[in-house]
């Protein structure tokens, strides 16, 4: 690594960097989600999918945001099997329940 990407990353630039990634990943996925929403009356595969984004912007946040990322790995764990965990089974009770 050159001197001038040490003294960067020693600023503070490369995780403001990012940062400002996650952010506009997480502001697309709420337009994406949006956006599927307003069609999503009767249509079970798109209702499932905005469930399915709102749980990777939990994750995105929690890993980003309340630094997860380098949190202990045991806690780590536990964060990212309650994400997919608690997705699968709403997923799993919306799909069961007889449609309306």
């Amino acid at each position: 690594m050159n001197p001038m990407m040490r003294c960067a990353e020693a600023l503070g630039f490369r995780p403001r960097l990012r940062v400002t990634v996650v952010w506009m990943l997480l502001i697309l996925a709420t337009l994406l989600s949006w956006d599927s929403a307003r069609h999503s009356a009767t249509h079970r595969l798109l209702a499932s999918a905005v469930l399915v984004i709102a749980f990777v912007k939990a994750r995105l946040i929690g890993v980003e945001f309340m630094e997860l990322r380098v949190a202990p790995i045991a806690l780590r764990a536990a964060f990212e099997l309650w994400a997919i965990g608690a997705c699968a089974v709403l997923l799993a009770l919306y799909w069961l329940h007889p449609a309306l």
